[in-house]
């Protein structure tokens, strides 16, 4: 079983290139995390086309666990803590969500 955790972001400034490239590096180190399998994310996929998914976030990041203990662990973890602060600064609203395969 894996565990997966969901975040979509608005950013306070979404055009920001810094601000990017600072949110890119907090999520990279998300992967040092002991427990942490994978960490994926980029921006909001442009389809073109007419969809019931949300479009309006600007920013995704999936992060797989290689178990319930280690999704357990993450949220406390210093290096999650400081990504975490980075989101503070950069991030206007997010949700998150947690799911099992």
């Amino acid at each position: 079983m894996s565990v997966h955790s969901v975040i979509i972001v608005w950013l306070k400034e979404p055009t920001n290139e810094e601000h990017i490239a600072r949110l890119t590096r907090a999520c990279e180190s998300l992967r040092d995390i002991p427990g942490v399998r994978e960490v994926r994310f980029g921006p909001r996929a442009e389809l073109d086309r007419v969809s019931p998914a949300d479009d309006t976030f600007d920013f995704g990041t999936i992060v797989t666990f290689d178990s319930l203990q280690a999704a357990r662990d993450y949220g406390p973890h210093p290096i999650h803590q400081q990504a975490a602060q980075v989101n503070l600064q950069l991030v206007e609203r997010f949700h998150s969500f947690y799911f099992e395969t």
